[in-house]
């Protein structure tokens, strides 16, 4: 172990964890060649904070942030070090304070986007059109939209997926009228939507011709990865739930199997994308915009607005109830919890609305699911804590369980774990519970 090198830490970093996990990683190896070669040779046991320091320090000298990229990954690294008993704690990383950053927060305003369009239309650069507009629809980082394969399409389901992003995780997106229509133009004979020019590989980053753009638009330090930030900050703007911004980003990670009950939530993606859309391209009908502008409207014309805006309105109200419980399967007890708290909010009201009844009949089915399957698992568990389970999946109290058995002290020693009940206890117990009356007569394992 004191023989290894930070050059075979590293190795074994990139090819036991990042090149399997992280689509970065050539990228990530390419920054640690270009700033660490240097140290490459150096032992693992001649590591320490101050050697940490020093490096730091130097990368630092030119880029703080670069540097603290750095850090952060030859950190990462050491710690899967330990794990695999290739170095020894502490981590000298770890130790190091980073420079400070300014989080970047640009982004475009309505006004920018619709002038970016408007010189996107007159310019004949039909990749960067594309380019912008995509990036500013879907909100995908830059590589992931220039390698984007008809493969990982579907244009008549409308869904394009990517297979593996920056976090490791793959990301389904649903596709409006808008992407469709771009991305259907764009139709040609190699694997990639955005083929290179050179007829190998995707299309690179169309540097030059991003800086003539802003420059014309007078878009002050504009970054590619702005038009992704812009689509995040303007779907705050129209209050869409944070968790919905969070899929649509994908910022954290997805679940790989496809349920049924997820995809209201991508439809939920979509159309909150879809928003955006129209408040920046003024999408609307023009003849609702006309309403919404009257003192008065006749019957028939207020008849036509409500049907135009229904959709927001039901939506709203679906987002409201996503907001605060997601619909996807529930791995914990502490989800458990909330789940049937909020679906006991709904036995207290009377649900009319389509989407809410929906959202509620979706979610007594995850109950039930996660329900099912702890109760598989009971035989297994001590008495007691089977007991304690069925008593939060059936909302009993202690005083309940005194109803049944007819002694407070026994209900304590068993709960407890201190106590088997008899076989009539076990009987009149489990008749109640549901269960078979052995749950509670075996002894803690």
């Amino acid at each position: 172990m004191n023989d290894l090198t930070l050059k075979d830490l590293i190795d074994a970093y990139l090819h036991r964890h990042m090149y399997k996990r992280r689509v970065t990683a050539t990228a990530t190896e390419q920054t640690l060649n270009k700033h660490v070669s240097y140290m490459f040779a150096r032992k693992l046991s001649e590591i320490d904070i101050t050697v940490a320091e020093a490096l730091h320090q130097r990368i630092g000298e030119r880029s703080p942030i670069q540097s603290n990229r750095v850090l952060q990954t030859l950190k990462a690294a050491w710690n899967k070090g330990i794990k695999w008993q290739l170095c020894s704690e502490p981590n000298p990383f770890a130790l190091v304070e980073q420079f400070p950053e300014n989080v970047r927060t640009r982004r475009l305003s309505a006004s920018e986007v619709q002038t970016l369009n408007r010189l996107l239309q007159k310019r004949e650069n039909k990749d960067l059109h594309d380019y912008v507009m995509l990036s500013l629809f879907t909100g995908v980082r830059r590589n992931s939209l220039l390698s984007m394969r008809w493969e990982h399409l579907n244009l008549e389901a409308r869904w394009w997926i990517i297979p593996k992003t920056k976090n490791g995780t793959p990301q389904l997106i649903p596709l409006g009228p808008n992407e469709l229509n771009i991305i259907n133009s764009r139709k040609n004979d190699t694997p990639w939507v955005f083929p290179s020019a050179q007829g190998e590989g995707h299309m690179g980053w169309l540097y030059k011709s991003w800086r003539s753009l802003i420059a014309a638009a007078e878009i002050p330090y504009a970054r590619p990865h702005d038009l992704r930030r812009s689509l995040a900050a303007a779907m705050a703007d129209l209050n869409v739930s944070a968790t919905i911004i969070q899929g649509a980003m994908n910022h954290k990670s997805l679940v790989t199997t496809m349920k049924v009950y997820a995809i209201a939530g991508k439809d939920a993606e979509l159309e909150a994308r879809q928003l955006v859309q129209q408040q920046w391209f003024n999408d609307l009908p023009e003849e609702s915009m006309s309403l919404l502008s009257k003192k008065s409207v006749t019957p028939d014309e207020l008849e036509a607005l409500v049907t135009t805006m229904r959709r927001f309105k039901d939506y709203s109200r679906y987002l409201g109830w996503f907001s605060k419980l997601p619909l996807r399967l529930i791995q914990s007890e502490s989800e458990y919890e909330t789940a049937k708290h909020v679906h006991r909010q709904s036995l207290r009201r009377n649900i009319t609305e389509p989407d809410e009844r929906d959202y509620f009949e979706v979610l007594a089915t995850l109950i039930g699911v996660y329900e099912q399957k702890q109760r598989a698992t009971l035989a297994h568990k001590p008495p007691h804590e089977a007991l304690q389970w069925l008593m939060r999946e059936q909302g009993l109290t202690r005083n309940d369980l005194v109803k049944i058995l007819g002694s407070k002290s026994t209900v304590s020693e068993l709960l407890s774990g201190k106590h088997l009940l008899s076989k009539k206890n076990a009987q009149r117990l489990a008749g109640r519970l549901g269960v078979e009356p052995e749950l509670f007569m075996r002894r803690n394992t």
